[in-house]
C-alpha cells in the first residue's frame, strides 16, 4: 500500500497539466488517468516485492479483467 501511495503522488511529475484543474471536464480527464494507472502500479508493486515478472496491460480486456490479468497471469 506504500508503494502504490507513494507512485499515486509521484504521477503529477508525469502529468503536471493536471495541477490546475479549471472545469469539470478536465477534473474527470484526471480521475479517469488517475483510476486507470491505478490497476497497473497495484499489479506492478504484486509482481515486484516476490519479482514475478511484470505483466502488461492488454488494450483488448475490460477494466477489472485487464486488472486480473495484470496481476496473476504468467507470462507465455
Amino acid at each position: 500500500m506504500a508503494m502504490l501511495s507513494a507512485m499515486i503522488n509521484s504521477l503529477i511529475c508525469f502529468h503536471p497539466q493536471f495541477m490546475t484543474l479549471e472545469d469539470n471536464e478536465a477534473f474527470e480527464e484526471a480521475a479517469a488517468r488517475l483510476i486507470s494507472k491505478v490497476r497497473t502500479i497495484a499489479a506492478y508493486s504484486l509482481s515486484h516485492v516476490p519479482r514475478l515478472p511484470f505483466i502488461y496491460p492488454d488494450p483488448k480486456l475490460k477494466y477489472v479483467a485487464n486488472f486480473l490479468h495484470m496481476m496473476f497471469s504468467q507470462p507465455v
